[in-house]
């Protein structure tokens, strides 16, 4: 004699819909999460740039006379100055 089973005895587990959805969930999730680590290190680079040119602006408003109680030479100042704001 065959005796048979129910098919729901046989899943195991979460259904296929679930699971799909778990799955966009996580997904989604860990997009959001480099999407904010990219926005966090696109922001900070930016904050770093406008820093530096802000100080390479104020260190060419500098005299002669503050430049050697800094120990910094015309030449230095001026080379420092003429980089752009993405080189460190």
């Amino acid at each position: 004699m065959v005796k048979y089973q129910n098919c729901s005895d046989t899943i195991v587990g979460p259904s296929s819909v679930a699971t799909v959805g778990l799955t966009w969930r996580q997904w989604l999730g860990k997009g959001l999460a480099l999407l904010l680590a990219d926005t966090r290190s696109l922001f900070g680079l930016l904050v770093t740039w406008q820093k530096r040119s802000q100080d390479r602006f104020e260190l060419a408003t500098l005299d002669d006379r503050t430049l050697k109680d800094l120990g910094i030479s015309r030449s230095a100042r001026d080379w420092e100055v003429a980089k752009p704001f993405w080189r460190a």
